[in-house]
Parts: C-alpha cells; structure tokens; sequence
C-alpha cells in the first residue's frame, strides 16, 4: 500500500498565512483607492454633462441674438423705406398743394376733391365734377 503521509511545518503556514493576509489589506487599500477614483471619474462626467448643457443653451441664446439682430435690421430697413415713402408723398402733397389743390377750376376744369394715398403707396386723386364759371 502507498505511504500517504505528509509532513509540514506550522510555522511556514502562519508565515503563509499573514503574507496572505497583508496582500488582502494591501489589495483592500486598492480597491478602496479604485472606489474613490471611480466616484471622482463620475463626478467629472456630472461636471463635463452640466458644462456640455450650458454650452448648449449659449449656442441657443447665440443663435437667438442672431436671429433678434437680423430681425432689427430688417425692421430698420423697413421703418427707412417708409421714411422714404413718407417724404416721397410729403413732396408730392406740397407739390400738389402749390399747383392744383390751391388752384382756382375754370370752366370746363376739374377740381381735386380728395386724395388718397394707397397700401401700395400711391398718391390716386378723386375729382369733383366738372367747376362752373
């Protein structure tokens, strides 16, 4: 029959055993160490999300500015055509008032009765009947 005994000695297990026992605190420590960069990597990533955010909303707000900008120019342009339509009737009323409206209908002549100023900024004059001498 085999020999099945062995032999060992007790105080290279305790030897054993604490060299165990300290890479389980070191690995321990580790892992500890591992948590910690892990929560600091999470915190990171709320800070990038939160920054990624708020460069979003400037972008929008960027973009608002600029659509609010080109609307003020478009509404300057138009308040300047208007100004400029404005003067242009201004003229042809001081016009029409030095020459027909001032002036005094002969026979067979019309006199100007009303005049009127379109929505496609025209100057249409409405005429009475025909004057009397």
């Amino acid at each position: 029959m085999a020999d099945l005994s062995f032999a060992f000695d007790f105080s290279d297990i305790l030897s054993k055993a604490s060299d165990a026992a300290s890479k389980a605190s070191v690995a321990s420590v580790a892992a500890a160490k591992g948590s910690d960069a892990s929560s600091k990597i999470a915190t990171k990533s709320t800070i990038w999300d939160k920054a990624s955010a708020a460069s979003s909303a400037v972008i929008v707000a960027q973009s608002k500015a600029s659509d609010a900008s080109s609307h003020a120019v478009a509404a300057s342009t138009a308040a300047a055509t208007a100004q400029s339509k404005a003067s242009d009737a201004s003229s042809a009323v001081i016009a029409l008032d030095a020459t027909v409206i001032k002036s005094v209908p002969g026979s067979g002549s019309r006199a100007v009765h009303e005049i009127v100023y379109t929505a496609a900024s025209e100057l249409k004059f409405v005429y009475s009947s025909n004057a009397e001498a």
